[in-house]
């Protein structure tokens, strides 16, 4: 199956909308408070998002579509409309070679065209870099209505930047032309149909009938360099976000809980040690995990380097089996739970 017979597949179901679609559960501010998340709000030109205090949904009446909110949720929590979905995905269905990416406001010619430059998911970016170069023209930004979105953009284009790397990035960004990214989308679709189902179907919505979900672009985008490793073995790594787990790691679990991408688990071995196993491919370094950690078990964020895009992390923690509970505990031996319980008996 080629790249064309995929996408018409999935454009072909999408019924055109004029709004970005909100999943709550996945809102940075719905999983915790103590850092409230106002990148939408900020982002939002119109004040389409809550009025400034209730980001849980989208007024469509004053929503202009612009898809800024959609390409920077930190949670994935906001989805493009249809309607952008399939003009992003016609971008990346395009034939092999430079691509023109512009804004609205532009009068120069451009093969693609999103409401402004910040407008373009980073993901999109990236994955049309195995495909040629591509270049941005725009309008006048220092008078346009959505200029002050233009630092999302640089945003953007530092996380491709660290994602690719700084020579990949610059022949398929700068003016040295297209580079050795050439493994083609149609031979990534291929290759992932192949494999039946853990093709490139199961990077895609469960329903090609329903509303895209927060992690569509994230999906494709590891398809993508998953095959291009695989064909280029001699290749550096794409480099991933991962939080950067402390000796203070307990395993217990409270970040697996508030992940609203589900790239947080914990894995107890037969021999009674506790790994945190994360998916770098998911993670959009939101910081939740981090925050909510009562035990300063995670300090920032780095970048890991896997042959294997959507392989697993693991961290191996210090916690050992809690005497009493035999859940996961400090090395001296009772968690945190039974610890309290047994110091409110002896009052």
């Amino acid at each position: 199956m080629n790249a064309s017979t995929l996408t018409g597949q999935i454009a072909g179901k999408l019924l055109l909308d004029h709004a970005p679609s909100f999943e709550e559960k996945r809102c940075v501010n719905r999983i915790q408070t103590r850092l409230p998340c106002r990148i939408c709000d900020t982002a939002c030109t119109r004040g389409a998002i809550g009025g400034g205090k209730d980001l849980s949904h989208v007024a469509e009446h004053l929503c202009d579509d612009c898809n800024v909110c959609a390409a920077h949720c930190p949670g994935g929590a906001i989805a493009s409309s249809k309607g952008n979905t399939q003009k992003l995905l016609e971008l990346l269905e395009k034939p092999d070679g430079a691509v023109r990416l512009g804004c609205m406001e532009t009068r120069e010619d451009a093969d693609c065209r999103m409401s402004c430059l910040s407008a373009y998911p980073r993901e999109v970016l990236a994955a049309r870099a195995f495909s040629g170069p591509v270049s941005f023209v725009h309008g006048d930004c220092e008078h346009c209505d959505m200029q002050q979105t233009m630092t999302l953009f640089a945003r953007t284009m530092k996380n491709v930047k660290e994602y690719l790397g700084e020579e990949r990035f610059a022949k398929a960004f700068g003016d040295a032309g297209h580079s050795a990214l050439q493994k083609t989308r149609r031979e990534a679709f291929r290759t992932f149909a192949e494999k039946g189902a853990r093709g490139m179907f199961t990077l895609l919505p469960e329903s090609l009938t329903g509303k895209t979900d927060g992690d569509l672009w994230r999906r494709i985008l590891t398809a993508y360099a998953a095959t291009y490793l695989r064909e280029h073995p001699d290749e550096a790594p794409f480099a991933q976000t991962a939080p950067v787990f402390t000796d203070r790691c307990r395993a217990c679990g409270i970040c697996t809980r508030v992940c609203a991408s589900k790239a947080l688990h914990v894995v107890r071995t037969e021999d009674d040690v506790f790994h945190m196993v994360h998916f770098a491919w998911k993670c959009r370094a939101c910081g939740v995990c981090e925050r909510t950690c009562p035990f300063g078990g995670i300090d920032g964020y780095g970048r890991i380097s896997l042959r294997e895009p959507e392989a697993p992390y693991l961290y191996r923690t210090t916690a050992v089996p809690c005497r009493v509970c035999g859940e996961s505990a400090p090395p001296e031996g009772i968690c945190f739970v039974c610890a309290t319980r047994s110091m409110h008996r002896a009052q």
